[in-house]
């Protein structure tokens, strides 16, 4: 206060009094009557009001032990933040000081008076030690005093069940099982379980109720083949809430491939077919197969063939063209198999083309007049390596043909096909050459007589009483 002490105020005159408020620390709202004594009278002047505001932020605790947990698995912890000052304020922790084993949601917050907040401080160990701890990670306070934390942990191996899962499937085929968990505790369980090894797949999320079990489906689809001896191995974690977790160990044989289907069609013989086949790459990368052929059922003059090679870009199908030709009726059965030569993993499928009854393989007019002679000549291809003999016949008298023909192999033969009609007539035949070889080529002929021309004179000079014959 300015002025202090005695002071003296002339007649009809005024004093101004300064009152100065430094206040050394927070300080609840107060009240002061300030009076003055003017000639041993004392009176009362004014009443003075002050109070200092602060911020003051605390922590419920400042070290925080999370013990023992297993790798994998993780552990939270509550921590409870009050602003017992009188003036909301904004806290931030030092996230980066808690990594890589400690975690907090919410790292930051506004509090008002007399506010609190929860802050959940997760310890997940990056790797196994028996003392894993933060000292003094900072709580920063926006115009106040900093308060600090102390994590301390440890981190130790999980031991794995003594049950191990075994599987067994087909390449890109899969099987599954089921895991059941019990839940004992009075809270219950968000677990996402940890599955080690592509080849095993489930669900991300698995709810436990208190009390109660829950199943947990496990499938396992190989994309490798493996052996009894050499098998795929893998795991699966559950990482428990109260910083323990239960693992499980996975075992799978992957056997050969089932078919990826059986190509069927019906055909004709003699008719060349294109039969597209899709093939699949299961891996997220391109890859070359060979493509192998295998009849098991089949003669010689059928014939399968396909491109050599075929280049499937990473996850998608390719269509490979099969050309089939058979000379014969019948049933040719086998597989196509197509086959990463590095890797050893293939996909087939069978095959099962049925030839029926050649069409007409053509058709010959023969024309002519009665009495004489019109022909013309087929030729026959014999592609086999061996030599065949085929029969002859026709449905019309009046055809002239032989009634067999040899061909050679690898080469072909000509076969003369005559008429001859007696009447002026129209009309069709038909004309068949067959061999169980080669099976059997049918022509339809349209066969028509004309009328004929006038004959030519015939002249007979002899001496009389001779003779001669014409």
């Amino acid at each position: 206060m300015s002025p202090a002490g005695t002071v003296t105020i002339p007649a009809r005159a005024s004093l101004d009094i300064t009152f100065f408020y430094r206040p050394a620390q927070r300080t609840r709202a107060w009240h002061q009557e300030v009076a003055a004594q003017v000639a041993g009278v004392t009176l009362p002047l004014l009443t003075l009001s002050a109070a200092c505001l602060g911020t003051q932020l605390t922590l419920s605790t400042d070290n925080l032990p999370f013990g023992t947990v297993v790798l994998g698995s993780e552990a939270k912890q509550r921590l409870q933040v009050e602003n017992s000052g009188d003036v909301g304020t904004k806290y931030t922790l030092d996230v980066a000081a808690l990594a890589p084993h400690f975690a907090a949601f919410p790292a930051s917050g506004f509090l008002a008076p007399n506010q609190q907040a929860q802050v959940d401080i997760t310890f997940h160990p990056r790797a196994i030690h028996p003392d894993i701890r933060v000292d003094k990670v900072r709580c920063k306070v926006e115009g106040g005093e900093d308060s600090f934390l102390t994590l301390t942990g440890a981190c130790s191996q999980t031991q794995a069940q003594a049950v191990t899962l075994d599987f067994k499937a087909a390449v890109r085929g899969s099987s599954s099982q089921t895991l059941t968990l019990a839940n004992p505790s009075v809270t219950p369980w968000q677990l996402k379980p940890v599955i080690q090894n592509d080849y095993w797949s489930g669900p991300e999320v698995l709810m436990v109720p208190t009390g109660a079990e829950a199943a947990y489906a496990i499938t396992y689809r190989p994309l490798s083949m493996s052996t009894q001896e050499k098998q795929h191995e893998g795991s699966v974690f559950f990482p428990i809430p109260d910083g323990t977790g239960l693992l499980y160990k996975l075992s799978g044989v992957a056997q050969s491939p089932m078919p990826a289907g059986t190509i069927q069609c019906q055909v004709a013989a003699k008719q060349a077919h294109v039969q597209s086949v899709k093939v699949a790459n299961w891996l997220n990368k391109p890859q070359r197969f060979k493509v192998v052929i295998d009849l098991q059922q089949s003669d010689p003059a059928t014939q399968l063939t396909a491109p050599p090679h075929v280049d499937v870009a990473g996850l998608s199908q390719k269509d490979c063209k099969l050309h089939f030709h058979t000379l014969t009726e019948g049933q040719t059965t086998g597989s196509i198999t197509f086959q990463n030569q590095t890797t050893g993993e293939y996909i087939f499928y069978n095959l099962a083309f049925t030839a029926g009854p050649a069409g007409l393989q053509g058709m010959l007019r023969l024309e002519g007049p009665v009495r004489s002679r019109v022909s013309q000549t087929l030729s026959i291809s014999n592609p086999l390596q061996t030599e065949v003999v085929m029969a002859v016949a026709c449905s019309s008298k009046q055809v002239m043909v032989p009634s067999s023909v040899t061909v050679s192999a690898g080469s072909s033969a000509n076969v003369e096909v005559a008429y001859r009609p007696l009447l002026v007539v129209e009309g069709d035949a038909s004309l068949k050459l067959s061999s169980k070889a080669l099976g059997t080529y049918e022509y339809q002929l349209k066969l028509k007589g004309t009328a004929a021309g006038p004959e030519g004179s015939l002249s007979i000079t002899v001496p009389l009483g001779s003779s001669e014959a014409q």
